[in-house]
């Protein structure tokens, strides 16, 4: 197996931030006014997508300029079989075939 990139994963960092200054998640929700339930699922990672919209009324409660503070994007790694090719009729990972040598 072998270790490739995979992808970009979004991390998001609103639970510490808020933590750091001693704010809830409920006094975010009336600071912006979104849904409670926006805010929780944003700290919780709950979200596969989230508006420009609710990141900027966030900063702007939280009197922020940096995103990272509330999202970032990671790479994310994972390893992958090794892909498999015909060779004389039998199926061969490409690390075995002969005549796939990146030295030649």
């Amino acid at each position: 197996m072998r270790k490739e990139l995979l992808g970009y994963q979004p991390i998001f960092t609103l639970k510490q931030t808020l933590k750091e200054r001693n704010i809830t998640q409920a006094e975010l929700a009336e600071m912006t006014g979104l849904r409670p339930n926006a805010i929780s699922n944003i700290c919780r990672g709950y979200v596969d997508r989230i508006s420009i919209s609710h990141i900027t009324k966030i900063c702007q409660a939280l009197e922020i300029e940096d995103v990272n503070m509330i999202v970032t994007v990671s790479k994310q790694y994972g390893y992958v079989a090794p892909k498999e090719t015909e060779l004389n009729g039998l199926m061969v990972a490409e690390s075995e075939n002969p005549y796939n040598r990146e030295d030649e």
